[in-house]
């Protein structure tokens, strides 16, 4: 193509001449054209795996002396994806005949990057007069016409944006980076290699080069900043400018994430940050989709990973609605997205949930509105049912229970609400049913401390949290602090509502049975004792809650070696349990079972053995096989068998103990390990022939 049009006259002033360029094709490359915008740096660490997927690529797609292949690179801003293109080109360098760097963010740069080609390719030429599309036509054409050039289109906005050039450069390497995930293959041909964040063990290698110290908690802060690679930089670049250590710096990131995320590591204001990065995806996902943003603030509450697809759905209330929002943040690599869950990488949430000034994505008022919008949502998704037991519900409350924990993490207590706090007790109650008691008491700790800051100590959402509090001590063994807080909550019912209201009656009989668990036997006693005759003048005898009470005395007479006093009042409820639920309730084969204990503990095997025997054919056959419930009365009958010396019949019903729980429960679950303890036990017994001690069934 030739640009001579002569010289032009109009009137009496004669026009400069236009400058004559040759034809692209009969320009040979000039020694050495390229224009690698920097050194590979020293930092580079990792990614020879990617480098590998790249050459193999060439390989591929070799043909003759021309090497031609076409590739997209795809991921998170701030993953590194333009350092990976940047090492591959120095590497490949010496095998293309001219290797050219081009911004692909905006049509005006990607115009430039083919001016400046010409410009190159022409030294000597004013060109002045030729304007950048004109110049930009010239080179694309150059390349066009020479085989092998090896062209890297870096941070391209998407392949509309690429696809007619790419079609005319079809005998160039052309690597491509951008955050679009999808819609390269119908330019390239090939999927993109989708770029992750760094391994673990080469995150702290590159956070360790970067701030030139050996500090001990370097994987941890790695962990913290996600493994990305503008992350880890920057948090390096600054650990060295400041001469803070590593703890230091992780603390403050704690505290102001959104600092630190929008501060370059060297200093410089004007400077590329990992705010700045994602600011202009989040401009585009506006522009494109008004649902994904919103989507995205919600998601930023939750755990990173593993967040069902459910959620998203119930939010947007529109199915089709939520998938395109989805849809939209995964081809920008703001999440990735499968068939069954979402992940989110941990800084894009610290920032999407993190005020920033002068953003109109994170103003306070689109931030909070995202929180409140997951707290409904996880409330509404968390199914119904009783967590401990119904075993039917376990695997959405297993999926649930994370993005809880991750939520309480992130939000305050005194920013919390009732609605969080019952989320956290139903979420609690699922992790003391599954033996997980640590998590539970962080659950009902936050529970508490958000109620009693924002609606005082008497508050019966207030009491009501720290009963759910004292529980979780209680069943995680700590009863020091749980009968600390069961006597206080019964001081402030008796003080606010009385000693004969309905809920100081019940925080009397909390207490009762942490002081029975304690050991303190002479004060659980009397408590008991009170609590039956308040419950039989107010309620009546046969009121559940008046079963309730009876049963509990019964147990304390039981924990005080009196097994005799409790066998009246576990025969008086299974008599009311009868006829009030039928004898197949779950219900009365619970009384049933109590019975039968206390008649082995009263040392009646003739009758605690067909009790026992009866109440897990029934459970059996009502509740299942491998029903929690079912899988107790299996023990209980199997200890039943072992104290009458009947190993033969025992051991069977200890080893199925021991695989339901492990299978229903986990093998970590502590009934698993009460299950496993006692198997051991009876194989010890059956060889040295000892009489087996009570134990926990």
């Amino acid at each position: 193509m030739q640009y001579n049009f002569g010289v032009i006259h109009t009137g009496d002033a004669v026009a400069p001449p236009t400058p004559t360029l040759p034809l692209p094709e009969s320009v040979p490359p000039r020694p050495g054209l390229r224009n690698l915008p920097r050194p590979v740096p020293h930092t580079f660490v990792g990614r020879e795996e990617e480098l590998e997927l790249l050459d193999e690529a060439v390989r591929q797609h070799s043909g003759g002396s021309a090497q031609v292949v076409t590739q997209a690179v795809s991921g998170l801003g701030g993953v590194g994806k333009s350092t990976l293109a940047l090492r591959w080109a120095h590497r490949r360098r010496a095998s293309h005949p001219a290797v050219w760097w081009i911004n692909a963010e905006t049509p005006d740069s990607l115009t430039e990057s083919f001016a400046q080609l010409t410009r190159r390719l022409n030294p000597g030429t004013e060109l002045g007069a030729l304007s950048s599309p004109v110049l930009a036509e010239w080179g694309l054409a150059w390349a066009e016409t020479h085989p092998g050039a090896l062209l890297i289109f870096d941070n391209a906005t998407g392949p509309e944006e690429l696809a007619g050039s790419l079609a005319r450069l079809e005998r160039s390497n052309c690597l491509i980076t951008s955050r679009r995930t999808h819609g390269w293959h119908a330019v390239t041909g090939v999927s993109p290699l989708h770029l992750g964040v760094l391994a673990p063990w080469a995150s702290a290698e590159l956070l360790r080069r970067v701030s030139g110290s050996e500090d001990p908690v370097v994987e941890t802060l790695a962990e913290v900043l996600g493994h990305l690679p503008l992350a880890l930089e920057h948090a390096g670049a600054h650990i060295r400018r400041t001469a803070i250590s590593h703890s230091t710096y992780m603390e403050r990131f704690h505290a102001q994430a959104e600092h630190l995320l929008d501060v370059n590591g060297h200093g410089d204001p004007h400077g590329i940050t990992v705010a700045r990065t994602w600011r202009l995806t989040l401009d585009t996902l506006a522009d494109r989709c008004a649902a994904a943003l919103p989507l995205l603030r919600m998601l930023a509450w939750l755990a990173p990973v593993g967040i069902p697809r459910t959620l998203p759905a119930a939010a947007v209330r529109n199915p089709g609605e939520a998938d395109e929002a989805l849809a939209a943040l995964a081809d920008f690599s703001m999440i990735t997205l499968t068939g069954e869950s979402i992940a989110v990488h941990r800084l894009v949430q610290a920032l999407s949930r993190t005020p920033g000034p002068g953003d109109p994505h994170r103003s306070p008022t689109a931030i909070a509105d995202a929180r409140n919008r997951a707290v409904a949502t996880l409330v509404e998704s968390f199914p119904e049912g009783d967590p401990v037991v119904d075993v039917a519900i376990w695997p959405r409350c297993r999926a649930l229970a994370p993005h809880i924990e991750a939520f309480i993490a992130h939000c305050a207590p005194e920013r919390g609400s009732l609605a969080v706090a019952d989320l956290c007790s139903v979420a609690a109650q699922f992790f003391r049913g599954q033996g997980q008691f640590s998590r539970a008491v962080a659950l009902t700790t936050w529970a508490y401390t958000s109620c009693l800051g924002n609606l005082g100590s008497v508050h019966p959402a207030t009491l009501d949290a720290r009963h759910d509090l004292a529980r979780a001590h209680r069943e995680a063994g700590d009863l020091e602090h749980a009968v600390a807080l069961y006597e206080r909550n019964l001081a402030d019912r008796e003080r606010v509502l009385g000693p004969h209201h309905p809920d100081t009656i019940s925080a009397r009989r909390n207490l009762a049975g942490a002081y029975r668990e304690n050991g303190d036997l002479a004060q659980a006693i009397p408590l008991n004792e009170q609590v039956l005759a308040d419950r039989e003048r107010l309620l009546g005898p046969e009121h559940a809650q008046t079963l309730v009470a009876r049963n509990s005395l019964a147990l304390a007479y039981q924990a005080a070696g009196e097994p005799l006093r409790a066998v009246p009042l576990h025969e008086r409820n299974l008599t009311v349990c009868e006829r009030s639920f039928g004898p197949r309730h779950p219900e009365t084969l619970n009384s049933l079972s109590n019975l039968a204990d206390a008649y082995q503990e009263a040392g009646d095997p003739e009758r605690a053995l067909p009790l026992h025997e009866q109440t897990l054919a029934a459970s059996e056959e009502v509740l299942g096989p491998r029903h929690p419930r079912t899988i107790l009365y299996r023990s209980s009958l199997a200890l039943a068998y072992q104290a009458a010396g009947d190993l033969e019949r025992a051991l069977p019903l200890f080893e199925r103990t021991l695989t339901d729980r492990e299978q229903v429960l986990g093998p970590d679950h502590p009934r698993t390990a009460i299950a496993r303890a006692n198997l051991a036990t009876a194989c010890r017994d059956a060889v040295t022939g000892e009489t087996p001690s009570p134990r926990t069934p």
